[in-house]
């Protein structure tokens, strides 16, 4: 009888050395882990399990360490470390995570964050989860459902604010999406993290709802918080564009192609920006840069042959609305121009067929009208000119009555 007493106490004194020692293993897996060595972790958190194979923790802690580099054996101990704790909902979190980020398996994700939130209904973390996961898969309703559930849970977390502006943007509720993007700015504490995708959002959905001198004091706020990101600047400089400040914009473009030089639309913007001032040479120059980085920019080309066509270079106009032709981008406005350039080069001929082809593709444009109208005039076909004309009255060009006054009444 003593010695089967004294074999049980060396038993559990056995058992109890090696639980201590596993917890010991555990912990200084921990450090490691929270160091970001999680490859010297590893090997403590597998020591600690080959003394306890019972801990759950154990299991979860080398699973997110092993991710990184084997995810089928960290997808089985999750799955272990859910066996031995099947009511914990922060391993169904864990997991829940980890199938979202590195399985891609998106609805065995969800129902793992719907597992927790049965678990824990309470925790706010758990339902943002899902509802990204939602959002990913275009679930828009069910990921809005879980961030507005998340934001009752925890209001004064700003992200589910944002997210939820972000989803609402998507679906083109701007004025939702305004109404959550200054939700998430003014619940952030100025002592937080304030992020600067939240002022650029709302700059954006201010900019759909014509809201251009309120969008570019966010642009101002982003770049105090950001003053090296060269796309700010882009944004703020196409924003000047709107409400007319020509010279503002040029500001802009200069300082993002400084930040970085490789940037062509910049250059194209800039380009823009001095075509609308009536700058064409300096124009031409910005789009022969922006060109020069991307050859086959179609707009950067358009747009350098509209400045051509203004200082009535209509050959090179010609030749780079038919290079802009070749990337079938904007070809209705494609066509006009063209076909203005010839009619300024008295080819007739071809500027209608160019009108031709603009009409087909915009039927409503009154000005191919007009100048399809003058050109058929120009070989002496009245008739069909004058009811060109006609048709440019008719969808409301006034002036193409002064000329059927004067070419169409006998």
């Amino acid at each position: 009888m003593k010695k089967y007493f004294l074999f049980i106490i060396i038993i559990l004194s056995t058992i109890s050395v090696n639980s201590q020692t596993a917890d010991e293993y555990y912990k200084k897996a921990n450090i490691k882990r929270d160091s970001a060595d999680c490859e010297g972790a590893i090997p403590d958190y597998t020591k600690a399990i080959e003394l306890n194979p019972f801990n759950a923790l154990y299991y979860e802690g080398r699973a997110f360490c092993i991710k990184y580099t084997e995810v089928d054996k960290a997808l089985l101990d999750y799955n272990k470390a859910i066996e031995l704790r099947p009511a914990n909902d922060e391993l169904f979190y864990a997991r829940a995570d980890f199938k979202d980020i590195f399985l891609k398996d998106y609805k065995g994700s969800i129902e793992d964050y719907t597992k927790a939130i049965e678990l824990n209904p309470e925790n706010d973390s758990y339902i943002g989860g899902r509802g990204g996961v939602k959002w990913f898969l275009e679930d828009y309703q069910g990921a809005i459902e879980d961030y507005t559930k998340a934001i009752e849970l925890n209001p004064k977390f700003g992200y589910y604010y944002y997210y939820r502006g972000q989803i609402k943007s998507e679906l083109k509720d701007y004025k939702g999406a305004l109404e959550d993007y200054n939700k998430a700015i003014e619940v952030t504490s100025k002592d937080d993290y304030l992020d600067n995708r939240w002022y650029i959002s709302r700059a954006n959905v201010k900019i759909e709802l014509n809201e251009f001198n309120a969008a570019i004091l966010d642009f101002n706020k982003a770049i105090l918080l950001d003053p090296e990101n060269q796309e700010f600047y882009c944004a703020r400089g196409n924003a000047k564009i709107m409400i007319q400040d020509y010279q503002g914009a040029i500001l802009n473009f200069s300082k993002a192609i400084e930040l970085n030089p490789a940037d062509y639309k910049s250059y194209a913007d800039r380009g823009y920006a001095k075509y609308l001032l009536k700058q064409y040479v300096n124009s031409i120059e910005d789009y022969n840069k922006a060109i020069n980085l991307n050859p086959k920019l179609s707009y950067a080309i358009l747009w350098r042959g509209k400045s051509k066509l203004e200082l009535e270079d209509y050959r090179g106009a010609i030749s780079d609305f038919d290079l802009a032709n070749t990337f079938t981008v904007n070809q209705d406005a494609i066509f006009f121009y063209r076909a203005e350039a010839k009619f300024k080069l008295k080819d007739y001929d071809g500027a209608i067929l160019d009108f031709n082809a603009s009409l087909k593709l915009d039927p409503n444009n009154a000005s191919s009208y007009f100048n399809r109208g003058l050109s058929k005039i120009s070989l002496e076909d009245t008739d069909g000119g004058c009811l060109d004309l006609s048709k440019a009255g008719e969808l409301g060009m006034k002036e193409a009555y002064d000329l059927i006054r004067l070419f169409c009444v006998e």
